[in-house]
């Protein structure tokens, strides 16, 4: 704004636009996305990353894990969804006082009627574990809202968050395929999840689940020259 002297407003109206093309965009290709993969095999590959980002904390900025799950069609390299585990829609304290009223703590979490996504001082709590080295004993005292989420909402438990993800993954790619792939990272348990959600078509031998495993951490030169059957392994 200061080098071209364009006006704020024009500048977010412009913003704003770009933000629902973008939208309607995506909207069209996602309606359109089960006729790519109907009558035709298949491969997708899903995996969760940790992004760091920046959260406060009292007067300090933390880097925080937010999950980021992500599935790609292998053959034109698509993005069929994207998506983290925070859900804007909600109130982390909110639900926290109706957890109490419910007496929500008192129940193993699958039986809550909060238990998809985190209860504030659960989250806190476990932030805080994260990031315990970095405090100072004053600032670990310190209560109230001093640890918020960005604007309103609340993170989303982990396996309920990989659930919906493959949940949405499912609805957009539709059940015509002839036979579909699904890779998973073996780490996580995720297969677990996709062969509950796939089931009937596992069962029929229509979708196949694979369990990849590879040694992790290695340097690149090791990585370029590594030879061996032991590296990558596909549990079928």
């Amino acid at each position: 704004m200061e080098i071209s002297g364009v006006p704020a407003d024009r500048l977010y109206r412009r913003i704003d636009f770009l933000y629902h093309q973008c939208k309607d965009f995506s909207a069209r290709k996602d309606r359109n996305l089960r006729k790519g993969f109907a009558g035709r095999n298949r491969v997708i590959a899903f995996d969760v990353q940790t992004i760091l980002a920046n959260w406060r904390h009292a007067h300090r900025v933390l880097n925080v894990p937010v999950h980021h799950a992500v599935t790609v069609d292998k053959q034109s390299g698509y993005v069929i969804a994207a998506t983290t585990d925070f859900d804007p829609a909600t109130d982390a304290v909110g639900i926290e006082r109706e957890m109490y009223q419910v007496d929500d703590f008192d129940l193993p979490r699958a039986w809550r009627l909060h238990g998809r996504v985190w209860a504030y001082n659960e989250y806190r709590d476990s932030v805080l574990r994260g990031v315990n080295n970095l405090l100072t004993e004053g600032e670990k005292a310190l209560s109230g809202n001093t640890f918020d989420l960005p604007g309103d909402g609340s993170r989303v438990r982990g396996d309920i968050f990989q659930a919906a993800h493959i949940m949405m993954v499912k609805k957009l790619i539709g059940s015509d395929y002839r036979q579909l792939l699904l890779c998973v990272d073996g780490d996580s348990g995720l297969a677990h999840i996709a062969n509950m959600l796939f089931a009937n078509d596992v069962i029929s031998g229509k979708t196949h689940v694979a369990d990849v495993r590879f040694t992790k951490g290695l340097g690149n030169r090791k990585r370029v020259t590594w030879d061996c059957p032991e590296f990558c392994a596909l549990a079928w």
